[in-house]
């Protein structure tokens, strides 16, 4: 018997749409680890608030975040790989300051190291004014220097203009639109040459695994890569239509518990099937 590589996305994948995870997946995940697999997160959320949903599942050891661009040894507290966005993030910011768009100032300007925000001044949704302070908003004279440093670079753009925004960014850097529902969008910019499947396979590849052993999850489409690469993608039932076209094998919807049944169908006393 082989020993596995599990990959978990977190959101749409094992955190359903009330924000939680359920008590069968947490079982189910247990179990796999239990029966000597060894199971990672690879998701686009920073570390801080991925935290507490790793906690809840158990997961020790390497995972990945930010798309990639972040990978942390969580027994030792070590950063295993860190992808900075370099080029790539400043030629985002300069094309975002041209249509207009203006990162938060100061102590709102980044996230952490990781993450830079900028928003349109004029569409300010007022959940974000009420968070980053009102006239928090405005250029940063170390923009390029900030967005190039950076893991990610993410702009709350109105909805109706979320996939014309992301087409822009196509060629040269890695972009995902994610609406809200409440008229307003995220898009999340990274670089092209930097994935969770990029950071998977490094890490399959020091723990020895074959990529034949890998069993991945996900949803969205930074999850469509891992997903066509691993020796079992699995697209969760809500799926974007990319990852759906992209797995080998389509379970349930993640509210649906699909990951579980999954980890359930595959997960006997020692056993997966390959």
């Amino acid at each position: 018997m082989s020993r596995k590589m599990i990959v978990l996305d977190l959101d749409g994948t094992v955190i359903n749409s009330q924000g939680r995870v359920s008590a069968r997946t947490r079982e189910a995940v247990q179990a796999a680890r239990d029966a000597g697999h060894l199971v990672l997160a690879a998701t686009g959320r920073r570390l801080r608030s991925a935290l507490p949903y790793l906690q809840q599942l158990g997961i020790e050891g390497p995972s990945s975040f930010l798309n990639g661009a972040l990978t942390v040894d969580l027994s030792t507290w070590r950063t295993l790989n860190l992808e900075p966005l370099g080029e790539t993030g400043a030629a985002a910011a300069a094309d975002l300051m041209e249509l207009g768009y203006a990162p938060l100032t100061n102590r709102h300007a980044l996230k952490g190291p990781d993450i830079l925000y900028t928003q349109m001044p004029q569409h300010v949704p007022a959940w974000l004014e009420n968070e980053a302070g009102r006239g928090a908003l405005g250029f940063v004279d170390d923009l390029l220097q900030a967005a190039a440093v950076s893991l990610k670079l993410v702009t709350i753009v109105p909805e109706d203009e979320l996939s014309d925004l992301a087409e822009a960014f196509n060629g040269h850097a890695r972009a995902m639109a994610t609406p809200f529902g409440d008229g307003y969008g995220e898009l999340e910019v990274w670089r092209p040459d930097v994935s969770k499947a990029t950071a998977v396979q490094r890490l399959a590849a020091q723990a020895g695994i074959d990529r034949r052993d890998v069993v991945a999850f996900g949803d969205n489409v930074n999850d469509v890569e891992l997903l066509s690469w691993a020796g079992l993608g699995v697209a969760l039932g809500n799926a974007v239509p990319e990852a759906l076209t992209a797995a080998r094998l389509v379970t349930s919807t993640c509210d649906e518990d699909g990951v579980a049944a999954t980890l359930e169908s595959l997960v006997s006393p020692l056993r997966l099937v390959g």
